[in-house]
């Protein structure tokens, strides 16, 4: 059967629009922190992450990002909390959407690993949102650093600690039109993302349901 070459291109086009909603919603997130970036620039470090991704397999495209954004917006502690907080909003989405692709399309064919570990991975994602950027996990983490034996390099460690606790204040009790924003961004990020997945295997004649494509994406992301 020839490929359908119409719905490869289709399928291949969506990954710019997917990184352009990607970008505005880290541009958005760094908003919090009083950046003053503009899409065009994140657009660019984007870009830049990938290209060294291609080029150097293995190469930390998340430090190379906050090092890109630490020194274009001079605030190394939010860049990091941004980032951090992006990451986990694209996450949570992700599995959200991939467990609920999974519950929808469930059969004796799915896969019950794939599932227990995108429902395990929702429930750390619920934890690590409260120790990093809840209030009661920053009275948490406020006390321990408190409590950390003094000397010189544990209280330079603490200054910077402290640094990035404040940071995190800042996604404290956001208002519901910013979340509903951010969070909304995501969804249709990654609801592009599983219509290019089923384009694609269209495209190549795999008779394969886009639900099980919406789980399967969730979990090699």
């Amino acid at each position: 059967m020839p490929l359908d070459l119409t719905l490869i291109l289709l399928a291949l086009s969506l990954p710019f629009g997917t990184r352009l909603i990607a970008v505005r919603r880290l541009k958005a997130v760094m908003a919090r922190q009083g950046s003053g970036l503009s899409v065009a620039q994140l657009l660019r470090i984007s870009y830049a992450a990938s290209f060294y991704r291609l080029f150097l397999p293995g190469c930390p495209t998340g430090a190379i990002r906050w090092y890109k954004l630490a020194r274009e917006d001079g605030n190394p502690q939010g860049a990091l909390v941004s980032l951090a907080f992006d990451r986990w909003i694209d996450t949570a989405v992700a599995v959200v959407i991939g467990a609920t692709c999974w519950l929808v399309s469930f059969s004796p064919r799915s896969s019950l690993a794939a599932g227990a570990a995108l429902l395990g991975l929702l429930a750390g994602l619920g934890l690590l949102y409260v120790l990093a950027f809840d209030r009661r996990g920053m009275r948490l983490m406020e006390s321990v650093v408190a409590r950390a034996p003094r000397s010189r390099v544990r209280a330079a460690i603490n200054r910077q600690l402290q640094a990035l606790l404040e940071a995190s204040r800042h996604y404290h009790d956001l208002s519901a039109a910013i979340v509903s924003r951010i969070v909304g961004m995501a969804v249709v990020e990654h609801v592009l993302g599983i219509v290019g997945f089923t384009l694609l295997a269209r495209a190549l004649a795999i008779e394969v349901g886009w639900l099980e494509l919406g789980w399967v994406r969730s979990c090699m992301l």
